[in-house]
């Protein structure tokens, strides 16, 4: 079974998509929005820059009518772009707070659907997942994509800092999507195959994974 058949019959009904590192890959917003699919889709890839944000809401809106608008740190809660990055030197290695923005835009996905609320953020994926929770922008499916340390300061997948951020703020996802090429986190369990998601600017196939009773009842 392919993650798109598993979603056939299991839709989210709602929830909040998680997408660290995202860059301007379709993929995980086409198997999850539509009818009874997630909410909120949230993307983080600070090395995106607007014009290319604003012309991935273009893209993935289709025909439908889009209107794009900036977002400050306080709407998140935060203070600052900064409070967006860990502190550490590692994670300003490939780019800073200087280059920051968020944009949203809400369109519904497919004709006569739900309208998707959709947050780009470009800023440090892992202490962006922190603030998420803190602002009650919970992920409930969260998307796996290493990138072989090409632009990133840590890995996404296995007991790196994205699984040790959900762990410690009690936010561990009710679902992973996982690339290929990606270990995923202890205490989720495979549902599908791996297969490729239409519309996704990677080669890795990619399965869904959803997190085993034993571990939620343990956290």
């Amino acid at each position: 079974m392919t993650p798109d058949e598993y979603l056939t019959n299991q839709r989210p009904n709602g929830g909040v998509l998680y997408y660290p590192g995202a860059g301007t890959d379709s993929g995980p917003f086409r198997l999850f929005a539509g009818a009874a699919g997630v909410a909120t889709i949230v993307y983080a890839d600070y090395m995106t820059t607007r014009n290319d944000a604003e012309a991935f809401f273009a893209q993935i809106a289709g025909e439908a009518t889009v209107q794009i608008e900036g977002m400050k740190p306080g709407d998140f809660g935060a203070e600052a772009w900064d409070d967006f990055w860990p502190n550490n030197p590692a994670s300003r290695s490939h780019a800073t707070p200087d280059g920051a923005f968020a944009l949203q835009a809400r369109f519904s996905a497919v004709p006569g659907g739900p309208p998707i609320r959709f947050i780009y953020l470009a800023t440090e994926a892992i202490q962006t997942f922190t603030i998420l929770v803190r602002a009650r922008i919970k992920p409930t499916v969260v998307v796996l994509q290493d990138h072989g340390f090409g632009c990133n300061w840590d890995r996404f997948g296995k007991d790196g800092q994205l699984w040790k951020a959900a762990k410690g703020t009690k936010a561990l996802p009710e679902l992973l999507l996982v690339a290929e090429n990606t270990d995923s986190w202890d205490g989720y369990i495979q549902l599908t195959e791996y297969a490729p998601c239409g519309g996704q600017m990677h080669a890795h196939s990619r399965a869904l994974f959803r997190r085993s009773r034993t571990a939620a009842k343990g956290s």
